[in-house]
């Protein structure tokens, strides 16, 4: 198919979509309607995973382009969050050393770095643990994925 459309993705409007860089056919939107959805376009007729943290709009949400289980969103309510979103990355599924099972999970919630919505969040493009927010108080913050969470991916 040349054109896809996904009939009411959200509830409100779509704020931001972003193409998982590893896996062709995934997306990730969010949205006014505070949640984040992971899409196949393939079977678009419900969403892979529904993530609801923040308790504002969801600005934006953006897939890290060398570890695509990590996501990052930002919001009206002031916050960025990062994601270990391991079930709808490429990344394997397999046993971590104490036999259990990788989860999905709110790495993170950076609250104390802006005072006002944050409507932008980017990856870095040459280093795969820093990120940046832009916020209407007119702060750039450069973040850096907690160095425990990291060394969980790369060991």
């Amino acid at each position: 198919k040349e054109i896809q459309t996904i009939e009411n993705a959200h509830k409100a409007r779509i704020l931001c979509v972003d193409h998982n860089p590893n896996k062709p056919y995934h997306i990730v939107t969010c949205s006014a309607d505070r949640t984040i959805k992971f899409w196949d376009l393939r079977n678009s007729s419900k969403p892979l995973k529904i993530l609801s943290n923040h308790s504002h709009w969801i600005w934006c949400a953006k897939f890290n382009r060398f570890h695509d289980q990590l996501v990052i969103s930002s919001s009206s309510d002031s916050n960025v969050a990062l994601w270990n979103i391991v079930s709808v990355s490429s990344a394997p599924l397999g046993e971590l050393e104490d036999n259990t099972k990788q989860e999905d999970t709110l790495t993170k919630i950076y609250k104390e770095e802006h005072e006002e919505s944050v409507y932008w969040a980017s990856w870095s493009a040459n280093n795969a643990w820093v990120f940046a927010s832009l916020s209407y108080d007119g702060r750039v913050v450069i973040n850096h994925v907690p160095p425990a969470v990291k060394y969980k991916i790369l060991l």
